[in-house]
């Protein structure tokens, strides 16, 4: 273990960090009390208005320690790998505000805005000559990083008409003239297939799914439970969760290219795992029904959906309902739940933070605790671009959940990952 991770010295940097946080929060209460007193003598005369620090140095000096304290907190609860890919993703919020600038979407906003009434996004989408579904993904993005205010998901500041899903090619399709998947099984692109399959391995845990054992109880399932992977690539989360749970076996499903690929370089842990007959490879398209022989099963479904459209991602659940379930786990990215930058009212704010508190307090609650709505957000944009897809929130997972046949039993967020959770249903 090295020196910094020692338990006595992360003890100290938290106690470190709780008492600066303590500390200004102190400070800044005095500076809130002589704010309050001096607008009830009407002898509030800030020159920052927005920014009721910069006119106090002190009170401006404890934010930015409390600032500088609660970065470094969360470095406690954010594995260094998250941190790394978080702000390799910046490149899509940087995208997203150049596209903002091009296409002068701030103007439309306050163009189209009368009074509490935001911007509708199908209004502004017309007005900056964007799509619709693309130009939700970038306010979405944006408003989680504070570029604009949103009151309602979905809109720019207040509620809009439902956003359609666009059709046609990706972004990347434009490009190449395929989908992504399609793309990658053309026989010249095999070795660049072969490095996406290893890439996505290690994403698997990088992504936080390597902790997800801790998170959700797969070792409690039925002794003898065979667990469908539908999608599962190479096997990474058989080579996670199989060697601690010895009375589960897995099938492997996937495309047949990605199939042979898995069979024929596996990983040691894979390689012993097959030998003792606990996982097998086996080529299906989720699109289609499963075979007779694994009815009754429990599947899994492990970062695909988040690549498909509703309708196909409605297609698959129905597929796998025809086999009568034992249950399905899925294993995604959850947006939100969503709660707004600012009110305009002080009882509005007080009620955004109640609301807050209020979610992280619950630990019973069968929706789960939220999570980053920056993440969430950034990824959103990377589905758009790649897939034309989204990240779905909760009412969208369980909207399309009921359509196929299913009921929501609970959501178990993944505390190392990039906003996922295990949504476990069952079916009606």
């Amino acid at each position: 273990m090295p020196p910094a991770h020692a338990p006595d010295v992360v003890t100290a940097r938290l106690e470190q960090l709780l008492s600066s946080i303590e500390t200004s929060a102190a400070q800044l209460k005095q500076h809130l009390a002589r704010r309050t007193h001096n607008a009830a003598k009407n002898e509030d005369s800030s020159s920052f208005p927005s920014y009721p620090f910069y006119d106090d140095p002190d009170a401006c000096s404890s934010a930015f320690l409390m600032k500088m304290a609660c970065e470094r907190l969360i470095t406690l609860v954010t594995p260094p790998h998250l941190t790394v890919m978080e702000q390799c993703t910046s490149f899509f919020t940087t995208a997203a505000m150049r596209i903002c600038l091009e296409h002068n979407v701030a103007q439309h906003i306050y163009d189209l805005s009368e009074g509490d009434r935001g911007a509708p996004l199908q209004e502004l989408s017309q007005a900056a000559m964007l799509d619709q579904e693309l130009m939700t993904e970038v306010c979405n993005g944006s408003s989680k990083i504070g570029a604009y205010a949103e009151e309602k998901f979905n809109t720019s500041k207040q509620a809009g008409e439902d956003v359609a899903a666009s059709p046609g090619l990706t972004p990347f399709g434009m490009y190449s003239g395929l989908p992504i998947y399609q793309w990658f099984h053309r026989p010249e692109n095999q070795p660049r297939a072969q490095n996406f399959n290893q890439a996505m391995r290690g994403l698997a845990r990088a992504m936080g799914f390597a902790s997800i054992l801790s998170d959700y109880p797969f070792n409690k399932l039925p002794p003898n439970t065979t667990l469908v992977d539908a999608g599962g690539g190479i096997g990474a989360m058989a080579e996670m969760i199989l060697p601690v749970c010895p009375t589960l076996k897995m099938v492997v499903q996937d495309l047949e290219p990605v199939i042979e690929a898995a069979k024929s370089s596996p990983s040691d842990v894979i390689q012993g795992l097959m030998a003792e007959g606990r996982v097998s490879f086996e080529a299906h398209d989720f699109l289609k029904n499963q075979k007779e022989d694994l009815r009754g099963s429990a599947f899994l479904v492990c970062h695909v959906l988040l690549n498909q459209s509703d309708a196909d991602s409605l297609q698959i659940l129905k597929c796998i309902r025809n086999s009568d379930p034992s249950r399905l786990l899925i294993i995604d990215r959850l947006y939100g739940p969503f709660f707004p930058n600012e009110a305009t009212s002080a009882e509005g704010e007080k009620e955004i933070y109640d609301t807050i508190r209020e979610s992280y307090a619950n630990t019973q609650d069968p929706k789960g605790r939220p999570g980053s709505q920056v993440l969430g957000g950034v990824f959103d944009m990377i589905m758009a671009s790649m897939f034309v897809t989204k990240t779905r929130t909760l009412e969208q997972w369980v909207d399309l959940l009921t359509k196929a046949g299913y009921s929501l039993v609970g959501i178990t967020p993944l505390r190392a990952s990039f906003g996922h959770a295990v949504i476990e249903a069952k079916m009606v």
